[in-house]
């Protein structure tokens, strides 16, 4: 019985460490266990886990098949092994093994979280929509769920729902980076950069490794330095309208031709015209100047 409360106990501690990002430590903790442990299953899952931590895909996969070896219904490694297909772009393969998966264990909500990862990066945003959906009806306080389903809504232009889901991840998981970066995403979509710059930045604190959270808060940092501010905001405005910039720029030649024969002013022809030229000449010429901004004051 004691023995078994230690094997817990060392289990509990490298679940910790591959949760709080203390990737080393996990690691010496894995390898000393199996040398007490050659045969489980479980422990070349934590080795797979922390793999796929550092996006190691090779090593990730040979341990995960070491653990399908030891036990080929061990159903945890056999849904890393989908992850590691869907992060290796093998999308059928891991498609296959969600299917088989969700069809033993249809009321796992993470087995739905994971399906979403796969239909969004796919593409397939409805469904993704769907499928967080069903997860969120199973556990309504899935902070996971609630951000990833946030990030969804934004790219389907859903701003409203959006950041519902972005507020709920972030009050569940305060200390969540995936929940701060939602909400970040979700406060930019709408039309909020500096509020989407504050949430970003937080979860670059929180996890500073991460390449597409550094990306996102970039590009919200860009946003709100103000020579950039009014060109946000009007490609902002130009992505609700449908056709985007092309229909603004067809308005614009429609107005040039059309205001003369209607009796308009030939002064306010020309201001139009310059109006729109005026627009493009800045937008073209507040991209370099922002970018040495950043270069001489980088973002804090």
């Amino acid at each position: 019985m004691e023995e078994n409360c230690d094997l817990d106990q060392n289990f509990q501690k490298i679940e910790d460490c591959l949760s709080i990002g203390q990737y080393d430590v996990a690691k010496k903790l894995i390898h000393e266990m199996l040398s007490l442990l050659p045969d489980s299953p479980k422990l070349y899952c934590y080795l797979t886990r922390l793999f796929l931590a550092k996006n190691n895909l090779v090593e990730a996969k040979e341990a995960c098949e070491t653990a399908l070896r030891l036990d080929p219904e061990y159903v945890d490694a056999k849904l890393y092994l989908g992850n590691i297909y869907m992060y290796d772009h093998q999308h059928c393969k891991a498609e296959e093994i969600y299917l088989a998966i969700l069809h033993l264990y249809p009321e796992e909500p993470y087995l739905y979280l994971m399906y979403s990862h796969l239909m969004y990066k796919t593409g397939h945003l409805e469904k993704a929509q769907k499928l967080l959906e069903r997860c969120l009806q199973i556990n309504p306080e899935y902070d996971d769920a609630h951000a990833a389903l946030a990030s969804v809504l934004a790219e389907r232009k859903n701003f409203f729902s959006s950041l519902q889901h972005g507020k709920k991840g972030v009050e569940l998981s305060p200390t969540g980076d995936i929940s701060h970066y939602s909400l970040g995403i979700s406060f930019y979509s709408m039309g909020r950069p500096f509020k989407a710059r504050h949430h970003l930045r937080e979860a670059l604190r929180l996890d500073p490794n991460d390449s597409g959270t550094e990306k996102a808060f970039l590009q919200a940092d860009f946003a709100t330095r103000w020579l950039s501010l009014p060109v946000y905001y009007f490609s902002w405005i130009c992505d609700k309208i449908p056709g985007e910039q092309f229909t603004l720029w067809a308005i614009f030649v429609a107005a040039f031709y059309v205001l003369p024969m209607l009796g308009v002013h030939e002064k306010v022809v020309i201001i139009t015209a310059l109006a729109y030229l005026g627009i493009a000449l800045y937008s073209w010429v507040s991209y370099p100047l922002t970018k040495l901004w950043i270069k001489l004051r980088p973002p804090k």
